[in-house]
């Protein structure tokens, strides 16, 4: 049957580290994606203990402040690559097929150049070596992705990976899945109020995502991964549940969702 997953912080320490994961995988989860989010240490300590809670890691995803200026000169473009890369060794190292890869920030970012595309290249190129697949996850730039998806045609270690929150926020009149369904390799699911920039990362069916929609699209794709969710216990929306009941209602809509397929 179909993995179901959660993603999964990197915390300060170990104990508290251990702690969030193991409730994840108590909740019915078996697979998960971290972050490589403050350093080096970090996602390979949280890389350490998902494995040992028995989480499968299906991907790390890759830091992404700054990444605007991978198509800037200067030595941030640079800093930010570098960060990438060590994230793409942490994947290798680990035995983690992929790494998720944002192409841009904000609605005002940077236009796509020979610079950024050079930089790009490098990650990919370095990712090939490594084993590791980049998935480029859509945010606010469809022709980003598609420049991308275009450029690695060719390329069977760089694939798509489905941000159900993003396009319901950020391109509200764009269906991704159609277009990019034949390179998708992994998922982000989460839902929101489909208010313009309102990345609220809401757990499935809480906002206002059309989720039978959704599941007939990715069943469409032939997609094989896991049922993976990317919420965090927001108090927002979620302070009147205990981390555990939020973990069950997340996991139950992981669930449907799969139910929605067909499976």
């Amino acid at each position: 049957m179909r993995e179901l997953g959660m993603c999964i912080g990197s915390f300060e320490n170990e104990e508290k580290q251990r702690e969030i994961t193991s409730l994840i995988k108590q909740a019915g989860f078996n697979a998960c994606f971290t972050g490589y989010e403050r350093d080096d240490a970090a996602a390979r300590m949280a890389c350490e203990v998902a494995q040992k809670t028995g989480l499968r890691i299906d991907s790390i995803h890759a830091p992404f402040d700054g990444i605007n200026h991978m198509w800037l000169p200067g030595e941030e473009g640079d800093e930010i690559l570098s960060r990438l890369i060590k994230s793409i060794d942490v994947c290798a190292d680990y035995g983690i097929d992929q790494a998720v890869v944002h192409l841009s920030s904000g609605w005002n970012s940077p236009q796509v150049n020979d610079l950024g595309t050079a930089r790009y290249d490098q990650l990919v190129n370095h990712a090939i070596k490594k084993g590791v697949k980049v998935a480029f996850e859509n945010l606010r730039k469809l022709a980003n992705v598609a420049y991308a998806m275009e450029r690695y045609s060719n390329n069977s270690e760089v694939g798509f990976c489905w941000d159900s929150g993003h396009e319901l926020c950020y391109t509200k009149q764009v269906e991704f899945l159609p277009i990019f369904g034949d390179r998708l390799c992994c998922v982000h699911l989460h839902d929101n109020l489909g208010i313009l920039s309102g990345d609220q990362h809401m757990l499935p069916f809480d906002g206002k995502r059309d989720w039978q929609r959704a599941a007939t699209l990715l069943k469409s794709t032939g997609y094989q991964g896991p049922i993976m969710l990317e919420n965090g216990h927001d108090p927002r929306f979620y302070s009147d549940l205990s981390y555990e009941q939020f973990l069950e209602r997340a996991y139950n809509s992981a669930v449907k969702i799969r139910q929605l397929m067909g499976e």
